[in-house]
């Protein structure tokens, strides 16, 4: 219980974050404080998944499957929006358009593997029978391995199909960047922080701090991230 509302303070905190950043100015200095921010939150809770470690199983899949990768996942896009946004050409017209849709192609080009896996099938129908198996450390055996980035990551803090789920989280939100900027009269809904509904934190910082000591303390606004 303590644990997950701390995941739910992260989020919470991330969306609110973004929604500030998102009037702050353009979209590549939206890019660059989002990115900031997102790498020093994986950096916070990397040291707190490591040293206090996880209660039980259902913990540690929480985290794998719903925590981690919404974080890496908006990583990933802003990575992604800055550097597209920082080689356009040109800012406005018929070839501001077609750079983006050409973005919006090579997008689809790049992407259509990882689509015609058979764990991006799992995860988008919503299945749950073999959450052990992908969101769970030490768990794959390597004739399952595609992608070399399994060999080079922190066994300690990635499963491989957190990763893949990340990768799907920013492949959404590039897509729908991308068809608002080639395609403006076309109307697309994305942007803000998509928090499971059991992971969403209603309460307020102070109560946070309450529920994991047990006893009143005073505010620390650098809690959590």
């Amino acid at each position: 219980m303590v644990r997950s509302a701390i995941y739910r303070k992260i989020l919470s905190e991330v969306s609110m974050r973004e929604q500030e950043f998102s009037v702050a100015g353009t979209m590549i200095e939206q890019s660059r404080m989002m990115i900031s921010m997102l790498k020093d939150t994986l950096f916070k809770i990397k040291e707190y998944v490591k040293i206090p470690g996880f209660t039980d199983s259902s913990e540690e899949i929480e985290f794998f499957r719903q925590v981690k990768p919404q974080i890496l996942g908006r990583l990933m896009y802003y990575n992604e929006v800055y550097r597209i946004e920082t080689t356009c050409p040109v800012q406005g017209g018929k070839h501001y358009r077609k750079y983006f849709s050409a973005q919006l192609k090579l997008l689809k080009r790049n992407n259509a593997s990882l689509l015609d896996m058979d764990f991006y099938r799992y995860y988008r129908s919503g299945r749950t029978d073999r959450d052990a198996e992908f969101f769970r450390r030490s768990q794959v055996h390597f004739p399952t391995i595609l992608d070399s980035f399994y060999f080079e990551m922190d066994t300690e803090y990635s499963t491989y199909y957190d990763h893949l789920v990340a990768r799907f989280i920013a492949q959404d939100l590039l897509y729908a960047f991308l068809i608002s900027k080639a395609y403006p009269e076309r109307p697309v809904s994305f942007g803000n922080l998509d928090i499971p509904e059991d992971l969403q934190w209603t309460g307020t910082k102070n109560a946070l701090i309450e529920l994991i000591l047990d006893k009143p303390v005073q505010t620390d606004p650098s809690w959590p991230i």
